[in-house]
Formats: structure tokens, C-alpha cells, sequence
């Protein structure tokens, strides 16, 4: 049985009845500790999604990085209700401190550099002043 074969025998006991598996059921079997957004579609992530993450870690590591903030994946607000405050969360465009049980969170953006962590030293390499089109397809 090749992988194609065994991934979808094995997708096939839980699939839905039309063969599709939800994010959810993905996130249900995976046993996620980080969750990474990168949809650039607003309120994509959900507590259904988030939550069961507290049973595989204490603090959950959730990263909405779709920007501008209105495009962002979930609120750190949200994330940190979802979380009972738990969440460990990094964005991709600035929120503003959310106040949760007397605990002031900051909530800062990750660098670009950080989200693409090929492209920084790449550009750094070379002492690049700017970054043509064709030179970010290339990493």
C-alpha cells in the first residue's frame, strides 16, 4: 500500500459522509500544541478548533498571521477566552493589549523575518537594499 493508499484508508474512518474532513476533525486526530494561521481569512479559527489544544499542553501556541488585523485568523482576544487565558499568542499585525481576569496581555506582531525565516537571511546575505519580486520567489 503506497501513502496515498493508507492516508485515505485511514481518513475514511472518520471522514464525513461525502469523504471531506473538517479543520476541526483534523485538529481533533493531530493533537495540535501550535496552530499557525496563515488562511488570510477573517474568524477562520474557532473555539472548536482551539480549545481541545488544552489537552495536549498547558499553554497552547496560537499564531493568527494573516494581516492587515481585520484578515486575522482569530482575536487575541478571543484566543485568550477560548484558552482561559492560557494561550501563548503571536500575530502577523498589531492588536492591542487585551485585559483578561486582571492580566494585561501584550500581544506583540512576529517580524516578517520570523514568519519567513528563509527571506531574512537571505536578503541579509547579500546586503540586499530591497527585495524584487522574482528574488522572493526564489527562496
Amino acid at each position: 500500500m503506497n501513502r496515498k493508499e493508507a492516508f485515505d484508508a485511514s481518513s475514511a474512518e472518520w471522514a464525513g459522509g461525502d469523504g471531506s474532513i473538517s479543520t476541526e476533525q483534523v485538529a481533533q486526530r493531530a493533537n495540535p500544541t501550535v496552530m499557525i494561521g496563515a488562511t488570510g481569512r477573517a474568524n477562520t479559527n474557532s473555539k472548536a478548533l482551539v480549545r481541545p489544544m488544552l489537552a495536549f499542553t498547558d499553554h497552547p501556541v496560537v499564531m493568527p498571521l494573516s494581516n492587515p488585523t481585520s484578515r486575522a485568523e482569530a482575536t487575541p482576544t478571543l484566543i485568550l477566552e477560548w484558552t482561559d487565558g492560557r494561550a501563548l499568542i503571536a500575530t502577523g499585525s498589531p492588536f492591542e493589549p487585551v485585559e483578561r481576569n486582571g492580566v494585561l496581555h501584550r500581544i506583540r506582531p512576529v517580524p516578517q523575518r520570523l514568519r519567513l525565516p528563509h527571506h531574512g537571511p537571505g536578503v541579509g546575505s547579500v546586503n540586499a537594499r530591497r527585495v524584487s519580486e522574482s528574488m522572493f520567489l526564489a527562496c
